[in-house]
């Protein structure tokens, strides 16, 4: 017999809001509209933004279309870059390839990194075939890290953009705009922590191939209290799956000092995000390992996950489907999100309604209100996509977003590549790992 169950909860009715200035007055909770009315976050930072591209000649004239459209403005995207980012874009190299084999975009990236200066080369942009995610051999994956672990960050476009450009211009200028180091919006609205840590691991192709065990990297990207992507970084060295709840524990210290190098500051109170509910023993390790350097330090360890079972139905909907926003105390520090549905700053629903269960932990006593201002953080957090305008939002937080991007990758990636990348004496370090290169 089934048996209806009622939940405490509610709905956020008021959308989080987006910053596009240090002036608070120009914020708007579309990005789209924003950056039309106001231009990015980072204004006057740069005069024009240096680029390199790689195409089969096949396909040149439709590239050479796209960024004439950008740079001078069509419809949809009127007067181009220097009206709504404020600069210009710049071909400094172009490489045309004869086919689109994976053998032919190595040896253009592998030209490309000869000839080049990564610091001269704000953003490479690639035209590639469209491949499936899990292909890691495919031009997208190699050209991808061939680039990263020489310290230029890329741009992929497929045919799939040219079919609806339209509504494409905004996305990929933003994208661009954002991985060649620049900041295009921000939350309005902050809550009260100072650090988010928004953590993951993902396999890595060991250098011996025959090795039979697999090996893992751990990787962390760092967010301010207005969401506002800071900096990534992972660990050096590889490791066992039975390591990781020693690697955690060591990978959030060092991310707490990169956080006070960056700040000149020590935190007051940190969130971690993670995509799968802590386990008892990684819950004491984190906080042991904190508390032995900072005593003080409030600690919220925030579970974040998709796969669960639960489903919530509103009477007050006609369909019975819950509303962005919409949310439900499930048991003790435990709650049951959506981020997509119905939303009033759309005429039509944003994605099919997908819960994000949440679980919080954290080293102190935390009040109901304040459990609340953490599920609007992280409904604010799934606006912070710099890659997505059109639609404003995506259903994960970024927080998360940005770690299975970096997972796909690394997954694909070989161990040289990720040392070349994470080794803090490598010059590719600290001018990859400041640019979010990954999305």
């Amino acid at each position: 017999m089934n048996q209806r169950i009622f939940l405490e909860g509610g709905v956020f009715n008021d959308e989080p809001k987006l910053l596009f200035d240090t002036d608070p007055s120009m914020s708007h909770h579309n990005p789209w509209y924003g950056l039309k009315q106001f231009g990015p976050y980072d204004k006057s930072k740069a005069e024009s933004i240096k680029i390199a591209t790689i195409v089969p000649k096949t396909n040149e004239n439709q590239v050479n279309g796209l960024i004439n459209d950008l740079t001078n403005g069509t419809s949809g995207f009127e007067s181009g870059y220097p009206r709504y980012f404020g600069c210009k874009i710049e071909i400094i190299k172009k490489i045309i390839i004869d086919t689109a084999e994976l053998s032919d975009y190595q040896k253009a990236c592998e030209d490309l990194v000869s000839v080049c200066d990564p610091k001269d080369v704000g953003l490479v942009l690639i035209y590639i075939p469209k491949t499936e995610k899990w292909e890691i051999q495919s031009p997208y994956y190699r050209c991808k890290n061939i680039l990263a672990s020489n310290g230029y960050v890329s741009q992929m476009v497929t045919e799939k953009l040219f079919d609806n450009l339209y509504w494409s211009y905004f996305n990929i200028a933003s994208a661009m705009f954002a991985k060649s180091g620049y900041i295009p919006w921000v939350l309005k609205s902050n809550y009260n922590v100072d650090l988010v840590i928004g953590i993951s691991y993902s396999y890595i192709i060991p250098k011996n191939k025959t090795e039979s065990s697999t090996k893992f990297v751990g990787f962390v990207n760092l967010f301010d209290k207005y969401g506002k992507w800071m900096y990534m970084d992972g660990s050096l060295k590889v490791y066992s799956k039975q390591d990781i709840r020693i690697h955690l524990k060591e990978i959030v210290n060092a991310s707490i000092q990169k956080y006070e190098s960056y700040k000149q500051t020590s935190p007051n109170k940190i969130m971690i995000h993670y995509y799968k509910k802590f386990s008892q023993k990684e819950r004491e390790a984190i906080f042991e390992s904190i508390k032995e350097s900072y005593p003080t330090l409030k600690i919220i360890l925030c579970s974040i996950d998709d796969s669960h079972n639960y489903k919530l139905f509103d009477n007050r909907t006609n369909d019975g489907s819950f509303p962005r926003g919409g949310y439900a105390k499930i048991f003790t520090d435990a709650y049951l999100l959506d981020t997509t549905g119905d939303t009033p700053i759309s005429k039509k629903r944003m994605g099919t309604p997908k819960l994000l269960l949440i679980r919080l932990f954290s080293n102190y006593q935390r009040s109901d209100e304040e459990d609340m201002d953490i599920l609007y953080y992280i409904l604010g957090l799934t606006k912070l996509d710099w890659g997505t305008v059109t639609p404003s939002f995506v259903r994960e937080p970024l927080s998360l977003q940005y770690s299975k991007a970096l997972a796909y990758l690394t997954s694909a990636m070989n161990e040289d590549e990720w040392n070349k990348l994470m080794d803090k004496e490598s010059p590719v370090n600290p001018v990859i790992n400041k640019k979010p290169w990954f999305i």
